[in-house]
C-alpha cells in the first residue's frame, strides 16, 4: 500500500466522503495530487465501496467484524442536551447498541437504557460531555455530517 492509499483510507476514516471529486479535493488538502481515474483504481484495489448512511451515499472501509457492520448501519443519529445523550437507531436494534455500549468501559458512563429505537445514555459527568459525544460516535463508526 503507498502513502496515497493510506491518505484514502485516512479521509474516508474521517470525513463522509460522497464522490470521488471530493476525495480528490480532500486529497490535494493533505498534499496529494491525484485524479479521478487514480482514485477509482484506488478504491477497486482497497476494496471500499458505498453504503447509504443516513440517506446519503458515501464511502465505507470494509469491515473487520460483523459486529462492527451492523454498528455502522444501526445507529441513525446521536445527540444530546446539558445532560443526556439520546441515540436513535433502526428500529429493533437498540438493544444490541445499548449491550454494546454497556461494554465500552473507556468511555466513562453510569450506563445506559435501551428501548427498541432510541437509547438514553447517562454520562459520570457532564464536565465534559460533548467529548464523551465525540467517543461514542468513533466507538459507534457514526460519521459527522455538515448540515
Amino acid at each position: 500500500m503507498n502513502d496515497r492509499q493510506r491518505a484514502i483510507l485516512d479521509c474516508i476514516k474521517k470525513h463522509p466522503v460522497s464522490d470521488q471529486q471530493m476525495l480528490v479535493s480532500l486529497l490535494e488538502k493533505a498534499g496529494f495530487t491525484t485524479n479521478q481515474v487514480t482514485i477509482s483504481r484506488d478504491l477497486r484495489r482497497l476494496g471500499i465501496i458505498k453504503k447509504e448512511v443516513k440517506g446519503q451515499q458515501i464511502y465505507e472501509l470494509p469491515s473487520s467484524s460483523p459486529q462492527e457492520e451492523l454498528l455502522k448501519m444501526a445507529v441513525v443519529d446521536i445527540s444530546h442536551n446539558e445532560n443526556l445523550i439520546v441515540i436513535t437507531t433502526m428500529q429493533g436494534l437498540a438493544p444490541f447498541v445499548g449491550d454494546y455500549i454497556d461494554s465500552l468501559e473507556q468511555i466513562p458512563l453510569l450506563g445506559c437504557i435501551a428501548g427498541e429505537n432510541m437509547i438514553f445514555v447517562a454520562p459520570k459527568s457532564i464536565k465534559d460531555l460533548s467529548l464523551i459525544v465525540q467517543k461514542l460516535k468513533r466507538a459507534l463508526f457514526v460519521k459527522d455530517f455538515c448540515s
